[in-house]
């Protein structure tokens, strides 16, 4: 299986138990892997029968602006920089002043519908295929729903499908962060009320990745953050982003050591790799106040 089909894969098992609560049985048809990208029959009988009437085609995307995910996913260049550091580090204890990477994400009211909205121009094709009906799957490698006000981006996404008279049945969304699903557009049930606009409720959320800090150092996250990046956002690259800086001034991380048998308990800490045979580099994620940033962590 390649990485496109094995991460569509993951993002449909995020959405299977929202699913079922429309459709009360999800059995997956297993051959379909393209246009679009995934299927379900609403029955076992129904698999087997191979009943159009009742499968339901389902399309996969990503809402994130190409290129973030792009900046988000260059790691190649990384790599003299990783290396310095850790030389640096192993030589002289010394850490560096910058981030690796350095960016601003804006979720406006038009995060999901921009990101989607490309897909309207691929049903007719979908369509033709044998579905009862065609769903859009939405998903992002970025934004949590718990850090925003979810509520308010889905009402005026749904309005923004609506009024376009988006094709497809409905509009999904599952945050791989949180493995919640929602129903943002139902075409049967489109919104044509304009929902009141509140800039306060759409946010920039400004994330860091690196550098490397050494087990038992203690380094102040807000003076790092403040500084550019060793890793230049994508010439060209315009993003809506406001100061959120200030919100680190106060705040120090110290280096956590963890080992093969630990049974990791740290506050905020949303996943490692507990398979370690022996004492390295490795990154980990976690969360400040509400955003998302990245520290390195030396083992």
């Amino acid at each position: 299986m390649d990485k496109k089909i094995e991460r569509e894969r993951e993002i449909f098992d995020i959405a299977i138990p929202f699913l079922k609560s429309i459709y009360s049985n999800v059995v997956i048809d297993e051959k379909q892997v393209d246009k679009p990208d995934a299927a379900f029959f609403t029955s076992e009988i129904a698999k087997i029968e191979s009943d159009s009437k009742r499968r339901v085609g389902v399309e996969i995307t990503c809402v994130d602006n190409q290129n973030d995910l792009m900046y988000e996913n260059a790691t190649k260049v990384l790599k003299p920089y990783e290396e310095k550091q850790i030389n640096e580090i192993l030589t002289s204890g010394a850490i560096s002043n910058n981030p690796n990477k350095k960016r601003s994400i804006f979720y406006g009211i038009y995060y999901i519908y921009e990101g989607s909205k490309s897909k309207a121009e691929l049903f007719p094709s979908y369509i033709e295929g044998g579905f009862d009906e065609i769903i859009l799957l939405t998903y992002s490698d970025f934004l949590n729903v718990d850090t925003v006000d979810f509520d308010y981006l889905s009402s005026w996404s749904d309005f923004l499908f609506s009024k376009e008279n988006f094709p497809f049945s409905k509009v999904i969304f599952s945050c791989i962060k949180t493995g919640k699903t929602f129903l943002i557009y139902n075409k049967k049930n489109p919104t044509h009320t304009k929902p009141s606009r509140n800039i306060r409720k759409e946010k920039t959320k400004c994330y860091t990745s690196g550098p490397y800090i050494p087990v038992n150092q203690t380094v102040s996250m807000g003076k790092i953050v403040k500084n550019s990046p060793l890793v230049k956002k994508i010439k060209g690259e315009k993003t809506k982003q406001r100061s959120t800086q200030q919100q680190f001034d106060n705040v120090v991380f110290k280096s956590i050591l963890l080992s093969t048998s630990a049974n990791v308990q740290v506050h905020d800490i949303e996943h490692y790799v507990p398979d370690l045979t022996n004492l390295f580099l490795y990154p980990i994620r976690t969360s400040l106040q509400k955003k998302d940033s990245y520290f390195y962590l030396v083992f």
